[in-house]
């Protein structure tokens, strides 16, 4: 079976949108790409904002992580 997916890229702010996410415009993005028949999505996360020391994950953007999850499950995908 071939599948198609794609590499999120937000279209407002793009890479920087990790750092004032409009969770809105996400959501609107995910509903029209699954919407186009595509069968997953990637994140790609940022770890300059995700892990700003050796040991310690920001709470703030894992957090963001999820909204975004839900969103994505929100919009059709299946989360995993």
């Amino acid at each position: 079976m071939v599948r198609f997916g794609v590499n999120y890229v937000p279209r407002k702010d793009w890479f920087f949108s990790w750092n004032h996410p409009d969770l809105r415009a996400t959501e609107e993005d995910f509903a029209v790409i699954h919407s186009l028949g595509f069968d997953h999505i990637r994140l790609h996360l940022r770890w300059d904002i995700f892990q700003r020391s050796d040991h310690l994950a920001d709470e703030e953007s894992i957090g963001l992580l999820k909204q975004m999850l839900d969103l994505a499950q929100k919009s059709g995908w299946m989360c995993r």
